[in-house]
């Protein structure tokens, strides 16, 4: 335990007309404000490859086929694996063409799913500040309709490492759709640091 206080973020899912729809009145001005949410996973967003990638993806290479060898070995691969010398986290991080190039076929399509959820919830966003529909391509670089640079990145924590998980940061400019469901995740907020812990349901 970390011991600072434990921030419960206010609550959404995507409703059938793919709109987020917040459990309380001012939710949608609350995660304004507070800079996040925490998003019921969708029924029909797969995230076993996703979690699978996570678990493996830092392990020895499988030289001969195997239906393991797509996930492992990506130490080996320098632009986009990461090892914070100082920190427990080893990480990917990868643009659509690398990972395209990179990852198996269902982990790029979950990719494509986390990409669409934070697009949808770029828009709401806009929608929400008042600019109009016509106006979203040119004041988002087209991000809003698919355009734009996207990023994924997967993080394993090693236990073994007596140091902070990892450094504190902020993803300026980017929509961050994080599947979290370990306790560790923590947050800034204007009265200063909180714990998140994991709800099931976060996607």
């Amino acid at each position: 335990m970390s011991g600072l206080p434990q921030f419960h973020p206010c609550k959404a899912y995507l409703d059938d007309s793919r709109h987020l729809v917040f459990n309380q009145a001012d939710g949608f001005a609350r995660a304004l404000r507070d800079g996040f949410f925490a998003l019921r996973i969708p029924e029909e967003l797969d995230l076993a490859p996703g979690i699978r990638f996570a678990q493996e993806f830092y392990q020895p290479a499988v030289e001969e086929p195997h239906a393991d060898a797509r996930y492992r070995g990506f130490r080996n691969l320098p632009d986009i694996y990461f090892d914070r010398e100082n920190f427990q986290t080893e990480h990917i991080l990868a643009d659509a063409r690398q990972r395209q190039a990179s990852f198996p076929d269902e982990v790029n399509r979950l990719c494509e799913r986390m990409h669409e959820i934070a697009r949808l919830i770029l828009r709401e966003i806009l929608g929400s500040l008042g600019v109009a529909p016509r106006l979203w391509p040119d004041v988002t670089g087209g991000t809003s309709e698919g355009k734009g640079v996207t990023w994924f990145a997967v993080s394993h924590y090693r236990p073994e490492r007596n140091m902070q998980g990892a450094p504190a940061h902020k993803d300026t400019g980017f929509v961050t759709v994080l599947y979290c469901d370990q306790p560790g995740l923590q947050a800034r907020l204007e009265e200063g640091w909180v714990e998140v812990p994991p709800w099931k349901g976060i996607s």
